[in-house]
């Protein structure tokens, strides 16, 4: 009998213990349940202070990227500059070549062609008479006098007296020739 009057006992404290555990259970849940909502009130804060930075981000990127195309785009136009001053740097140089060197125009680079023609044909006419004024001269000379043919006559040289009467203007003339001068 005294496990009749036990066993209530009994199933009274494990029903107590049952529903001890059943508090302390509901009691963890219940705190962890305050912890969850306040890590997701956090987890929200953080997720709006992401996504405000985020947009600060964005902006912030956006306001770079539009500076660096900005800086970009006066790169560029620098670049032509440069690229437009070395063209006028060149032009202008030779513009001064061109200023240094005299300008003919295609009708005086003709004339001094032609100039340049006929100077040349002058030279090679002046050295060709002096080339046959001297074989005359020299040829002349090589002559014994008197066998010529003619009256032998004396040169007169600017240094001797004339004997013959010609005036020293005429002695510079090759024998031979008349006394009368040529004008030419």
């Amino acid at each position: 009998m005294k496990l009749k009057a036990i066993l209530p006992w009994l199933l009274v404290l494990g029903l107590a213990v049952a529903l001890g555990a059943v508090y302390s259970s509901n009691q963890q849940q219940a705190a962890d349940l305050a912890k969850f909502r306040q890590d997701s009130d956090e987890l929200q804060k953080v997720r709006a202070a992401a996504e405000e930075a985020k947009g600060n981000q964005a902006q912030a990127e956006t306001e770079e990227l539009t500076r660096l195309r900005k800086e970009h785009d006066e790169l560029l136009k620098l670049r032509n500059d440069i690229g437009q001053m070395r063209v006028e740097k060149d032009q202008l140089a030779k513009q001064a070549m061109a200023a240094k060197q005299p300008v003919v125009n295609p009708e005086e680079q003709q004339q001094l062609q032609q100039l340049v023609a006929e100077n040349l044909r002058l030279k090679a006419t002046a050295q060709q008479t002096q080339q046959t004024g001297q074989q005359r001269l020299n040829g002349k000379e090589s002559r014994p006098r008197g066998a010529g043919g003619g009256t032998a006559r004396r040169s007169c040289l600017p240094c001797e007296p004339s004997t013959s009467g010609h005036s020293s203007a005429s002695s510079s003339r090759s024998p031979g020739r008349s006394s009368v001068a040529r004008r030419p």
